[in-house]
């Protein structure tokens, strides 16, 4: 395995700790559910319930950050405002059912080096998961492949101890992280909910992802 000097796991990590239901049947295969929303970032663009706000323009993060502030959460709001060169989506589901009021959201953010053309998917999620083991509060609970059309694709599934990584109370977080390459880019999507929401909210982040396309 080649290995190259990348900002990927420090803006993985960074994306992973900034995570501070319905649907409906697939209309078609890739295509989103009757009544969700798109969702534009810089080079894609994302589907998700309408029940999510935000975006990827300054205006949009500026929104969200309002959001988790009205929240009581200051910390996440400051995070979201001070990462807007990594940051090409965040939305919040405004729908909140757990009892910590955390914000189910999804970050969208890009890895683009010449030498990923050179590594598999495997690769560049192997070392994302020997540095992101590194961290304290962070548990890998599943890595391995996935299939979304168009792309080299890995699903990672990690718990957060919220305590440990943000010094607050908070109970336990849960994330599924999307790498998905084309090329030499890697777009990391990463949807991030309390953890007693997760298993009723994974099938949406599981359409979500299928969703995505570059354009």
């Amino acid at each position: 395995m080649k290995k190259t000097q990348s900002i990927s796991v420090a803006v993985i990590v960074f994306a992973l700790l900034l995570g501070a239901c319905g649907g409906g049947a697939v209309t078609d295969a890739g295509g989103p559910p009757a009544g969700w929303e798109r969702f534009e970032g810089e080079g894609f663009e994302v589907y998700l319930p309408e029940s999510y706000q935000g975006g990827g323009s300054p205006e949009d993060l500026a929104e969200v950050a309002q959001i988790l502030r009205d929240a009581g959460n200051e910390t996440m709001a400051q995070a979201v405002e001070g990462g807007q060169d990594y940051i090409l989506l965040y939305v919040v589901d405004t729908e909140v059912n757990n009892e910590f009021d955390f914000y189910t959201n999804l970050n969208v953010i890009r890895e683009q080096n010449s030498a990923i053309n050179d590594i598999t998917i495997e690769e560049y999620a192997d070392l994302t998961v020997s540095q992101l083991e590194g961290f304290s509060g962070v548990t890998i609970v599943e890595s391995g492949p996935i299939d979304v059309p168009g792309f080299q694709a890995w699903r990672l599934v990690e718990e957060l101890d919220a305590a440990s990584l943000f010094g607050a109370e908070g109970g336990t977080l849960s994330n599924v992280q999307y790498l998905l390459k084309s090329g030499d880019t890697v777009w990391v999507l990463t949807y991030t909910t309390e953890s007693s929401e997760f298993d009723a909210r994974l099938p949406i982040f599981e359409q979500s992802v299928r969703t995505f396309a570059m354009r």
